[in-house]
C-alpha cells in the first residue's frame, strides 16, 4: 500500500516551520490558529498555504524523499468547534471528497482511517494531493492543529532544512536625522550568525547595526535596502530575507507656516446623508473643493473624528480640477499621490484625524483641487463627513480615477482641510455659523456662499489678499445645545481653534437656539456666554474675534415676539460689548427697509423668511469690512471670570440615589470619573415618568432670583446615547439631546435659567442606553467646568442600619443664606444643614 501523507495549510496568522529528526518528521503549530486547509503536493513534496489576511502564496519546503517509506501521519488536535474534518483526495481528474467525524478525538492517523473502512489502499494509490480540513459545507468554527508529523520505519539520514528568514513588517518609515529600527526578523530555527547589510545605501547614511539591523541617522531623501542573511551549515540551508525603509525629506517650512485655505466641520453623516451605493469600502471617491488662497506646498487633514471604526485609506490624490464640481474631470498632468509619514496608505482610527506629509501642488486662488480617495476597509453606517458640502462628489466601485458613470452625492466624507505653507504674515479666518453660512439658499457647484464673496473681497485687495478663508457652519447647528451636529460650545475648540494659521474668528450663530427655546432673552444670554468664552480662549492665543448680528426671521416658524427679543438681546451685546475686535452687521445689511424684523425679500431662499438666496450672500460677503482684517493694537477686553475659576455646588450623581437603582441605571467603577464612579444608562427609556427610581434627583438652595446654570459631566460614546430628560422643580421635562462627547469625559450644559430665592430642585432621568453620568455643577457662571472639577466631600456613616455614602457638598461660589453651611444627600433625602 502506498503509504502517503502531506498537505497543505490555510493559515491566518503565521507558522513555525518544520523541524527534523532522522526517524520524525515534525512541524509545530501550536501558536497557529487554523481554519479551512492544509496541503500536500505529491509531485512537488511541499507543503504549501495561503495566508488570508494578506493574500500571499508561501511554501515551506519538507524533506525529499519517496512518500511510501512513510507508516502514518498523525494530526493532533484542539479548540474542534467544526462538527467534522473533511479529507479530499486529488487523483488525476478523479477527486474523492471523505467526511470523517472527529468524535472528540484528538489524533486523526490516515492507516486508522484505512483500518475503520473510511479510506481504502486504493484511495491512497496514484493521488496527486490531499487535503485536510476543519468543518463541512454546514458546520463552522474551526480546527486548531496542533502538530503534524509523520513517522518511518527506516533509518532517514539528515537532510539540510530551508530556515526561511524573513521580516514581520515590511513597512518602515524613515525620516532624516531620525533613527529607523529594524522591523522584527523571523528567525524559525534561530539559527545563528545573522548579520544585516545595506545594500543600495544613499550618501548621509550611517551603517546599518549588525545586530539589530537598525539605520542610526539620515540626512537626505532616497531609500534604503537592508538584507539579514544567513550563510549555512551542514544542517540548514542559507537564507536571506530583506526589508526597504523609505526615507522621506520633509518640507521644510522654518522660515513660515501652514495656513488653512479650506476646511469643513466634520460631523456624522446619518443615514440620510450616507455615500450612496457602491459604498465607500473597497472604491474609489472624488471630491471636489475650492480653496481661497493658492500655493505651492500643501497638506491634507482626513477626518474620522465621529466614526466608530477605523477607516482604510489605500492612496490619496489631489489634481486641479477642470470645474468647481459640476464634472470629475482633472488634468492629470497635475495629479500627485499623498504620502502620510511616507507611506501611500494609511488607517484613520475611530475618533481621530491624519495629516499627509507635504507635497509640492501648485493652487491658484480660488482654484479647484480634486481629492480621490481610494478606500479599504470602511463603515456604511456611522461616516464622519459633512452633509451641506453644496458641491457634488463622485464615488465610483473599485480603485479607479476614470468616473465615467460614477455615483454622485452632494456631501463630503472624511476630508476636513487643505493647507498651505504660506509665509509668516499669512493668516486665515475661520468662521463659526450654521446652515446661513454653510450655505443653504446658495447654488450647488457654484461657491456663492457668503463666505465665498467674502473671500473673493479679500483676495481683491492687495493688503488682505494674503487671508484665507475656512467655513465651519453646520446646517442646524446650535450654539449652546440641541441641533444639528455637536453645538458649538462642544465643538469649537477643534473646529475654530484646530485649524492652522488662524488669526481672526467671526462668530455668527444662534437663530436656531433661539427658534426652540422657551424664553428668548434667556437663551440670548446663554448664546453671548459661550461667545464670551471663545473670546477669552482666542485673545489668550492672540487672535481677533469677530462678532456677526443674527439676520431677521419673522415670517418664519422660527419667530414670535419672544424670540424676537432674544435676537435683539444677542445683536444689541454685540454692538455694544468691548470684547469682541470688530463687528459686522449682517442684521442691518439684509433687513427689510420697511420692517427691521423680517428679511428684505429680494434675498429669500424658497420664501422661509431664514435663510438667504445667492443674492442675499453675496450682500453679505460684501458687507464684512475689510479694515477689520488690518487692525494693529490691543486686543478686545476680557470683562468675564477666568472659566477656570469656576466655583458652585458640586454634587456626585452616584450620591443622587439610595440603596439599588432603578432598572435603567447602574452604579459602574471608572478611573477616570470623579471619585472613581459614575452610574451607567442601561436600558432605553422613552417615557421620563414611568420609572421615578431612575430619576435623579438634587435639591440646593438660591438666596437671590439670578441667572443659573447646571453642568454634567457626562461622557457620550456617540450620537445614539447622548441624551437626558431634564426638569427643573414642578416645571415640564425637556430633552436633553446631542450631548456626545466620545469616549472623553467632558463637561454639558442641562439647564439655565432664571431661579427665585428659595430651595429648588433638579430632576434628570434616563433616555438613551450607554451614557454615563459622573457628577453635576450648580453654579452662576455661563462658563463649564474644566477638569474633574472641584471634589465634593464624602463622609461614610451607618444610615436606616445600612451603609450608605453620606455626602455633604460645600456651597462656595453661590449666594445663599448665612444659616445655610451645607447640603446632605443621604437615603434618598436631601437636607439643608443650617
Amino acid at each position: 500500500m502506498k503509504r502517503l501523507l502531506l498537505m497543505a495549510i490555510f493559515i491566518m496568522v503565521g507558522l513555525l516551520p518544520v523541524c527534523g529528526a532522522t526517524s520524525k518528521i515534525y512541524a509545530d503549530f501550536s501558536h497557529v490558529s487554523l481554519s479551512s486547509e492544509v496541503r500536500w503536493d505529491v509531485s512537488t513534496k511541499t507543503m504549501s498555504w495561503t495566508r488570508q489576511w494578506s493574500n500571499q502564496i508561501r511554501g515551506l519546503g519538507l524533506p525529499t524523499g519517496d512518500l511510501m517509506d512513510y507508516e502514518k501521519i498523525v494530526v493532533e488536535c484542539a479548540d474542534l468547534k467544526a462538527q467534522s474534518f473533511r479529507i479530499l483526495i486529488y487523483k488525476g481528474d478523479v477527486n474523492k471528497t471523505l467526511v470523517v467525524n472527529h468524535e472528540g478525538k484528538t489524533e486523526l492517523i490516515l492507516p486508522d482511517l484505512v483500518e475503520a473502512g473510511t479510506l481504502t489502499e486504493e484511495d491512497l494509490q496514484d493521488v496527486t494531493e490531499v487535503v485536510l480540513s476543519g468543518g463541512n459545507q454546514d458546520a463552522t468554527g474551526s480546527v486548531r492543529i496542533l502538530s503534524l508529523y509523520m513517522e518511518t520505519y527506516d533509518d532517514a539520514t539528515p537532510r539540510l532544512k530551508d530556515p526561511k528568514l524573513s521580516f514581520s513588517s515590511t513597512q518602515v518609515r524613515g525620516i532624516p536625522g531620525e533613527p529607523v529600527s529594524a522591523p522584527n526578523l523571523v528567525n524559525p530555527y534561530g539559527v545563528s550568525p545573522v548579520t544585516y547589510s545595506s545594500v543600495s545605501t544613499p550618501e548621509g547614511f550611517a551603517t546599518v547595526d549588525a545586530t539589530t539591523g537598525a539605520l542610526t541617522t539620515g540626512t537626505c531623501e532616497g531609500t534604503v535596502t537592508v538584507t539579514a542573511s544567513f550563510a549555512g551549515n551542514e544542517t540548514y540551508k542559507a537564507s536571506e530575507a530583506s526589508y526597504t525603509v523609505v526615507v522621506k525629506e520633509l518640507f521644510d517650512i522654518a522660515d513660515g507656516h501652514w495656513v488653512g485655505t479650506w476646511a469643513t466641520a466634520p460631523m456624522v453623516s446619518g443615514s440620510n446623508n450616507n455615500p450612496p451605493s457602491p459604498g465607500l469600502a473597497g472604491n474609489s471617491l472624488r471630491q471636489i473643493v475650492q480653496v481661497s488662497v493658492g500655493g505651492d506646498m500643501v497638506r491634507l487633514k482626513l477626518s474620522n473624528h465621529f466614526g466608530d471604526s477605523p477607516v482604510e485609506i489605500k492612496a490619496v490624490e489631489l489634481s486641479a480640477a477642470l470645474t468647481s464640481g459640476s464634472s470629475a474631470d482633472v488634468d492629470e498632468n497635475t495629479t500627485v499621490t499623498l504620502t502620510f509619514d511616507g507611506y501611500s496608505n494609511v488607517t484613520i482610527p475611530a475618533g481621530e484625524m491624519v495629516v499627509s506629509d507635504a507635497v509640492q501642488f501648485p493652487i491658484e486662488a480660488r482654484g479647484n483641487v480634486a481629492i480621490t480617495i481610494h478606500y479599504g476597509q470602511a463603515s456604511s453606517t456611522t461616516v464622519c463627513g459633512h452633509p451641506g458640502s453644496r458641491t457634488t462628489s463622485y464615488l465610483k466601485s473599485g480603485s479607479t480615477t476614470d468616473f465615467s458613470g460614477a455615483s454622485t452625492t452632494d456631501h463630503w466624507y472624511h476630508v476636513l482641510a487643505l493647507e498651505v505653507a504660506a509665509p509668516e504674515e499669512w493668516g486665515c479666518v475661520a468662521v463659526l455659523g450654521n446652515s446661513i453660512t454653510d450655505g443653504r439658499g446658495s447654488t450647488t457647484n457654484k461657491q456663492d456662499r457668503w463666505t465665498d464673496a467674502m473671500s473673493r473681497q479679500l483676495l481683491a485687495n492687495s493688503a488682505t489678499s494674503h487671508i484665507g478663508v475656512l467655513n465651519l457652519g453646520i446646517g442646524g447647528n446650535c450654539v449652546v445645545r440641541g441641533g444639528l451636529g455637536p453645538a458649538a460650545v462642544s465643538r469649537y475648540q477643534r473646529d475654530l481653534f484646530g485649524q492652522e494659521g488662524v488669526k481672526w474668528i467671526i462668530l455668527f450663530e444662534g437663530v436656531n437656539d433661539l427658534g426652540g427655546s422657551r424664553d428668548g432673552v434667556q437663551t440670548g444670554k446663554d448664546i453671548v456666554n459661550v461667545w464670551k468664552q471663545i473670546i477669552r480662549e482666542a485673545h489668550q492665543q492672540g487672535i481677533r474675534v469677530f462678532g456677526a448680528t443674527i439676520t431677521p426671521f419673522k415670517n418664519n416658524s422660527y419667530y414670535s415676539t419672544d424670540h424676537e427679543a432674544g435676537r435683539q438681546y444677542v445683536n444689541n451685546w454685540i454692538r455694544t460689548t468691548k470684547m469682541l475686535d470688530g463687528v459686522i452687521d449682517f442684521d442691518e445689511a439684509v433687513r427689510s427697509d420697511g420692517d427691521k424684523e423680517a428679511l428684505n425679500s429680494k434675498y429669500l431662499f424658497e420664501n422661509d423668511w431664514l435663510h438667504l438666496n445667492a443674492s442675499g450672500y453675496d450682500v453679505m460677503g460684501k458687507a464684512v469690512p475689510l479694515e477689520l482684517f488690518l487692525q494693529d493694537g490691543p486686543l478686545g477686553a476680557d470683562d468675564e471670570p477666568d472659566p477656570d475659576q469656576v466655583q458652585g455646588l458640586w454634587i456626585e450623581a452616584e450620591s443622587l440615589q439610595s440603596g439599588e437603582y432603578g432598572g435603567n441605571l447602574r452604579l459602574v467603577d471608572d478611573a477616570s470619573a470623579s471619585e472613581g464612579r459614575c452610574l451607567e444608562t442601561v436600558i432605553n427609556n422613552t417615557d421620563q415618568s414611568s420609572n421615578p427610581a431612575d430619576q435623579l434627583k438634587a435639591e440646593f438652595p438660591v438666596d437671590e432670583q439670578g441667572t443659573y446654570y447646571v453642568y454634567a459631566r457626562v461622557k457620550c460614546p456617540s450620537y445614539d446615547d447622548d441624551s437626558y430628560y431634564v426638569r427643573v422643580d414642578n416645571g415640564g421635562w425637556t430633552m436633553e439631546n446631542g450631548l456626545y462627547t466620545g469616549g472623553s469625559w467632558e463637561w454639558r450644559l442641562l439647564y439655565s435659567g432664571q431661579l427665585e430665592a428659595g430651595s429648588h430642585r433638579l430632576f434628570i432621568c434616563t433616555r438613551e442606553d450607554g451614557a454615563f453620568f459622573d457628577k453635576l455643577c450648580v453654579t452662576t457662571s455661563a462658563a463649564p467646568p474644566t477638569g474633574i472639577g472641584d471634589q465634593a466631600t464624602a463622609i461614610r456613616t451607618a444610615v436606616e442600619q445600612q451603609q450608605t455614602d453620606l455626602r455633604t457638598y460645600s456651597l462656595a461660589g453661590l449666594v445663599v443664606p448665612a444659616s445655610y453651611k451645607g447640603l446632605v444627600v443621604s437615603g434618598g433625602r436631601k437636607m439643608l444643614i443650617k
